[in-house]
């Protein structure tokens, strides 16, 4: 197999059969990757490695981080939906849920005396102390501020990464470094609420980054 460089080391072709081209800076290669034939042009061949080009590498992290920040805000938002255990039961805390918790949390504060119905996932309605409504709707808010403050520096700290490999390893609930963590505490110690699991990405980066990531063969 042949490679055909331009005077900079850039590859301008590949011929997989047939003669040894004529024109152009040649170099005989016993196997390419596939992943690095797929995107053939992106690279260089140098000293007999493939290089990534300066320019392609970078696009290729920013690509890779707005991926990695789109997957932590819909994991913030599917944790925040998916709610709260609160005395034996659970809540969820979809939009429309956290609505009707804030409109009852208004009432409970404005008008005390008024009958006040509510009900866990899975149970009947019935009626709740005016405590229990805003102690509910105050262990919500904190779940809520919890994880949209854990996004807002997972974002944060994402985006000054260079390592295109630990952006893509970063999971949800992680520990940041000191600089990030001790001010992430700071803000949610008082929380009555906490996260401890860590989830993985499963993100197939590869398949979102070279959506038509086929063989592909130049001839010159």
């Amino acid at each position: 197999m042949y490679l055909v460089l331009d005077e900079d080391d850039n590859i301008v072709s590949c011929v997989a059969v047939g003669d040894r081209p004529t024109h152009g800076i040649v170099r005989e290669v016993e196997v390419i990757p596939t992943d690095i034939t797929t995107r053939i042009f992106d690279y260089k061949y140098t000293n007999g490695q493939f290089i990534l080009k300066d320019y392609v590498e970078s696009q290729t992290l920013e690509r890779v981080k707005q991926i990695k920040i789109n997957w932590l805000r819909n994991m913030c938002s599917k944790l925040i939906e998916d709610g709260i255990d609160f005395n034996g039961e659970h809540y969820a805390l979809t939009y429309a849920d956290q609505i009707n918790l804030s409109n009852l949390s208004t009432t409970a504060t404005i008008a005390p005396d008024t009958p006040l119905f509510y009900h866990a996932d899975g149970k009947l309605c019935r009626e709740y102390s005016r405590e229990e409504i805003l102690q509910l709707t105050a262990v919500g808010i904190s779940w809520i501020s919890y994880h949209t403050t854990y996004n807002n520096f997972a974002r944060e700290y994402i985006s000054h990464l260079t390592d295109e490999n630990e952006v893509k390893l970063f999971k949800y609930g992680m520990a940041f470094p000191p600089e990030y963590q001790t001010k992430f505490e700071e803000i949610v110690m008082n929380f009555p609420v906490a996260f401890h699991e860590e989830i993985d990405d499963n993100t197939d980066y590869d398949a979102i980054l070279y959506p038509y990531n086929h063989p592909q063969t130049i001839f010159c």
